[in-house]
């Protein structure tokens, strides 16, 4: 969700901005900050706020509610000139902030107001970017980029402390303690100065800033603790953040965005239901759209400014002219892979795709959006393909059954080819330069089938998501193949056609995935914590001519951890099995992305993609049971320096399949690869970085051990890297 949150703020940004001229408000400069070499008596200044900063926090209560007003706005930077003249873009908003142990949270939008939309989906997405504190964890994530936090236990690894001041303010003593990155340590770093209480150790208040050598969009952030007084915790009582987004990205002066919080009415150790806590971490309250201005006025700091009334006043002549409620109803479907034609979706990758049967398939994909109907939603396409020159075309109907519960009943029926002997996953997604788009290039084995199904699929708790289905389908490999026969010797009616029902059962478990919601939109985040995906399949013979029992479980294990300095890791484990004699469609083909045959030689170049093996030929292996790891490590910037710096990540993959009675299939080639498929590679990422936001990078894997091929060239496979730079 990082990427699609700053995408979607940037896009916005840029549709409101055009034709319009802003100058700067200015905002408190923080002073540069020298901590000299020898004995630093901050360290244990530092040491006692870490060793009470448990104790400090707010999040040791046992449950607490408060009231949030946020002020966001962009504005021009010009230091030349004083003259205020309206924001490019003003938000205000007023949320009602939930918590109750073990880290519960939720956010309800209780009044929002946008100058140029009335959709409240900016306030959404800006909600999580304005809300930190020093006191909740190792890290201070400012717009998606994790700095690390000075008052964590390790901090003295990264930061340099030193005593800058000390101020007296009635019977308390402040510390003004100075910080700075060490030099020998490359990581997000921030630079400023805490103000710390001598009696307990508390934060009084923070000034820092993004440190030179590190930053691509300059961070300023104020902010102000006061002490409940029944608990004596800290809450952020005042925040401040600045972010400039440079003249290399947008022309002309660069462009100020400005973030205020405050808080308000806090309540704490108060009774609140776990049912609060059970779907939405965000969610606007839309009972409340008559009364949003009163509710404003009533939390504002101050009464609104005449720079602000000009805002309003101008976007609301923007929101008539340009319509750009219309217009962020098309951004928001068109960042899902769709373009929004009136009460009518067009899916993009329905348009055009390739693959190694079909060859090029243009088509086209239809379905009903909100606008439509909220409750039911229809859907259809239809594809030709050059190559094999075939029509395919199917169908769907949804129904939401709570939108509460996210439950919902679809039926699809279709009659087109599909990936044989692919490993499903319950909500596995694609996403445009992922890899798995070039994989799909490659893959040549496919089964025309007609499908006809239905599934039921509700969250129900919060990280806990079912899926319930039947599906019956008719089946014909589009490639030479018998099961259990050799194939007729005069080479017709070499394809193997085989009917089947499935019954499927999935769940998904994704413990602290976070999810924000609009009027119309859904936006779900990433897990801290590993996300556990179960799938079970049951096929029963002799319904409507079905052929085979079996049953087949699939496990699918992702995490992604953070470190302080080493960058990050990503894992995926994955295995299945099938309980039963079955053709080849129902078995399992590792996914593979590399080493297309090219007459004698191997073709070793193509796009990177995780959770796939990189120098495996597609359907070069088939299994009945299988475990797969996929590793990654990137170790983060390597270079202090801004203008050039690249990301050095380490892969390893590994796969182990077993086959039973592989006498059973006749007609196709395969190996099996019980005794361990072996791959390593290194990416070096962002070694051109376009616009701050567009990386490229290259890499390279070498492919080892039982399954290695005898000439060593074609055992690597050169890959491109395609991500977006944040």
């Amino acid at each position: 969700m990082k990427a699609f949150r700053l995408v979607l703020i940037f896009l916005f940004l840029t549709l409101i901005a055009r034709g319009q001229e802003q100058e700067d408000s200015l905002w408190v400069s923080l002073q540069e900050v020298e901590v000299n070499a020898g004995i630093n008596p901050a360290d244990k200044i530092i040491d006692s706020v870490i060793k009470y900063r448990e104790l400090n926090s707010p999040y040791t209560n046992s449950s607490f509610k408060v009231i949030q007003y946020h002020k966001f706005y962009v504005t021009r930077y010009h230091p030349d000139s004083m003259q205020l003249k309206p924001y490019y873009l003003l938000n205000e908003s007023v949320n009602e902030l939930y918590y109750k142990k073990p880290l519960r949270e939720h956010t309800e939008i209780i009044a929002s107001k946008t100058s140029v939309a009335r959709n409240p989906i900016l306030s959404v997405l800006l909600t999580l970017s304005q809300t930190f504190s020093l006191y909740r964890s190792d890290y201070v994530e400012i717009m998606d980029t994790k700095y690390v936090n000075p008052i964590v236990k390790g901090s003295h690894k990264f930061y340099k402390f030193q005593i800058q001041d000390t101020l007296y303010k009635g019977q308390d003593t402040i510390y003004v303690i100075a910080f700075v990155p060490k030099n020998n340590v490359v990581f997000n770093a921030l630079q400023g100065l805490l103000y710390i209480g001598k009696d307990d150790y508390a934060l009084t208040e923070v000034f820092a800033k993004s440190a030179k050598d590190f930053e691509a969009f300059p961070v300023k952030i104020f902010q102000k603790y006061q002490r409940e007084k029944s608990t004596n915790t800290l809450f952020s009582s005042e925040l401040e953040a600045q972010i400039i987004y440079d003249k290399k990205v947008f022309a002309d002066n660069p462009l100020v965005v400005q973030s205020q919080m405050t808080t308000k009415d806090i309540q704490v150790n108060i009774p609140i239901k776990n049912s609060v806590f059970n779907q939405e971490d965000v969610v606007v309250v839309e009972e409340n759209s008559e009364r949003g201005e009163e509710i404003l006025e009533t939390y504002r700091n101050q009464a609104i400014s005449d720079v602000e009334k000009q805002t309003y006043e101008l976007g609301a002549k923007i929101q008539k002219k340009v319509k750009i409620d219309r217009k962020l109803f098309f951004l928001q479907t068109l960042l899902t892979g769709n373009i929004a034609a009136g009460p009518v979706n067009i899916y993009i990758p329905s348009l055009l795709d390739f693959n190694n049967y079909e060859g090029f398939r243009l088509g086209m994909g239809l379905n009903t959006n909100d606008k439509f109907a909220k409750e039911v939603s229809f859907g259809g396409y239809f594809a030709y393909g050059l190559k094999d020159k075939a029509w395919k075309w199917g169908g769907k109907m949804d129904i939401l059954i709570s939108e509460k519960l996210y439950s919902t009943l679809r039926f699809v029926y279709a009659d087109d080819v599909f990936e044989s002997a692919h490993t499903k996953f319950f909500n596995r997604q694609y996403m445009l330069f992922d890899g798995q788009f070039y994989r799909r290039w490659l893959i040549y084995k496919f089964d025309r089938s007609k499908l006809a199904g239905a599934e039921f699929k509700i969250n129900v708790i919060k990280p806990l998501s079912l899926q319930i289905g039947a599906q019956y389908t008719q089946n014909k490999t589009c490639f030479d193949y018998s099961f259990k026969k050799p194939l007729p010797p005069d080479g017709e009616n070499s394809s193997y056609q085989f009917t089947n029902f499935e019954l499927q059962f999935s769940a998904r478990l994704a413990f602290k995935e976070r999810k924000l919601k609009s009027e119309d939109f859904t936006f779900v985040g990433n897990s801290r914590y590993p996300v556990i995906t179960v799938n079970y399949f049951i096929g029963v013979r002799n319904v409507l001519g079905s052929e085979f029992n079996y049953n087949k479980l699939n496990i699918k294990v992702t995490h992604k951890q953070v470190y302080k300095r080493l960058g990050y890791s990503e894992f995926c484990f994955e295995a299945g099995t099938v309980i039963g004699d079955v053709p080849y469609s129902l078995l399992y083909v590792p996914r593979a992305g590399g080493n297309v045959n090219w007459g004698n030689s191997h073709i070793n170049f193509g796009f990177d993609g995780k959770e796939q093996f990189a120098t495996m030929e597609p359907n070069e292996f088939l299994s009945s049971s299988f475990t797969n790891l996929f590793f990654r490590h990137c170790f983060g910037k390597m270079r202090k320096g801004k203008v050039y710096n690249p990301k050095i990540v380490l892969c390893q993959n590994i796969g182990f399949g077993w086959l039973k009675h592989p006498e059973n299939h006749y007609g196709v080639e395969f190996k099996t690869m019980e005794k361990g498929y072996f791959e390593s590679g290194i990416v070096v990422e962002d070694l051109l970085v376009l616009m701050k936001y567009l990386s490229f990078g290259l890499g390279v894997f070498y492919r080892y051990g039982a399954y290695a091929r005898d000439n060593q060239l074609d055992n690597f496979a050169f890959k491109l890297r395609f991500c977006v730079s944040m």
